[in-house]
């Protein structure tokens, strides 16, 4: 989903809230908003139980990740070691 169309979304959500704090707001339109909102609430609740992070699969070269922290290592204590 593009980022704009999320923005969007959270937008209307979050006027559809200011909305329902009016004092003297119609019941009946009241009702309605609470509607839509929990449509959209039910909406993002299916869309997020569907959602799939990217899995990662590490490397079987276990070497380069044993370079990459030892190499890390050594900077992260030089850096200790001259503060």
């Amino acid at each position: 989903e593009d980022l704009f169309e999320q923005r969007l979304q959270l937008h209307f959500v979050d006027r559809i809230n200011l909305l329902m704090e009016e004092k003297d707001l119609n019941p009946t339109i009241k009702g309605l908003l609470m509607q839509l909102k929990n449509d959209f609430n039910s909406f993002r609740e299916k869309i997020t139980k569907n959602d799939h992070v990217m899995t990662f699969l590490p490397l079987k070269n276990r070497s380069e990740y044993e370079d990459a922290y030892s190499r890390w290592k050594e900077d992260l204590q030089e850096i200790l070691k001259n503060k």
